[in-house]
């Protein structure tokens, strides 16, 4: 993909509108897709920037206040289904039939520890224990490696066309993805300060 200077500057004016907080920034442009998929309470998005084998995040969205909450500051590249679709050839993994945390929670813990290496203590303090899980990851607006993951999630079973978020994904959605990750790299937070705000 070829960046132009038009596209630069219309998410240089975006992020301008936004107003100056990083993470305000990530919050409107994922709750505009998050409306574009008809996503409700039961659904989240969030994008992960890779680097040095871990993923760090750096926006999540949902209407629900309790799952719009960050979790850890560091996901290890080797675990969960972010790591699971980092390390696909394709660059994606989706998994839409996991069972359900309320009514059979070890199946749930046992599943998530054989399959993405979950830890049991990981998997029981997250905010958000996902039926529907969909991760792809994002190749660097010069298409020469994957700097990123967008991970789309319902805590209803069967909420996902596969192939519709990865329409999504693939075209113009992820195309201003990738652009906002590498213009807004400049201003990213430092660690401390994300676990400040709660990421």
């Amino acid at each position: 993909m070829t960046t132009s200077k038009d596209e630069i500057l219309k998410l240089q004016s975006l992020i301008a509108s936004f107003g100056t907080d990083y993470f305000d920034i990530w919050t409107k442009r994922l709750q505009v897709l998050a409306e574009e998929l008809k996503f409700d309470g039961q659904d989240r998005i969030s994008v992960y920037r890779y680097a040095d084998e871990a993923f760090t995040m750096v926006g999540r969205f949902s209407v629900r206040p309790e799952l719009n909450k960050p979790g850890r500051s560091v996901y290890p590249a080797n675990q969960g289904v972010i790591g699971a679709a980092w390390r696909s050839g394709e660059g994606k993994c989706v998994v839409t039939d996991l069972p359900d945390p309320e009514a059979a929670l070890q199946a749930y813990l046992d599943r998530c520890e054989a399959e993405w290496q979950l830890p049991n203590e990981v998997v029981q303090a997250m905010t958000m224990k996902p039926r529907s899980v969909a991760a792809f990851a994002l190749m660097n607006s010069q298409k020469t490696a994957r700097n990123a993951i967008i991970v789309f999630e319902s805590t209803a079973a069967g909420r996902f066309s596969a192939a519709m978020l990865e329409r999504r994904v693939s075209g113009g959605s992820g195309k201003e993805i990738v652009l906002l990750l590498e213009v807004l790299q400049v201003h990213e937070p430092s660690l401390e300060y994300a676990h400040d705000k709660g990421f």
